[in-house]
């Protein structure tokens, strides 16, 4: 019997993905220091690639210096709101920098 195989780069569709992902968050990042911007507040934006998110927050905020870190919670309901996600959990763990959670 005849039989045809095509081969599919899984590589090349990562990286496409990828792409569009940084892209699209970037856009996010964009919009959010333009309206940042409108009333006068200065915005820097950066976007890090990485595999353990709590671990590159810490990695950025100890190379920025940062003062305090604001980070934001899922819109949690009923009892669950009274517990914090594995990313701020793991962060309060190890950061040497006061965290802000904002639920809202």
């Amino acid at each position: 019997p005849f039989i045809s195989v095509e081969i599919i780069d899984s590589t090349e569709i990562a990286q496409d993905y990828f792409n569009k992902a940084r892209a699209s968050i970037q856009s996010i990042l964009d919009q959010a220091k333009e309206q940042f911007s409108q009333h006068g507040i200065s915005v820097e934006t950066k976007i890090v690639e990485g595999q353990t998110i709590h671990t590159e927050i810490i990695k950025a905020a100890t190379e920025l210096k940062a003062d305090l870190l604001v980070i934001g919670s899922h819109g949690r309901k009923g009892f669950k709101k009274f517990f914090l996600g594995s990313v701020t959990q793991a962060l309060l763990g190890e950061i040497h920098v006061p965290v802000l959670v904002v639920t809202e």
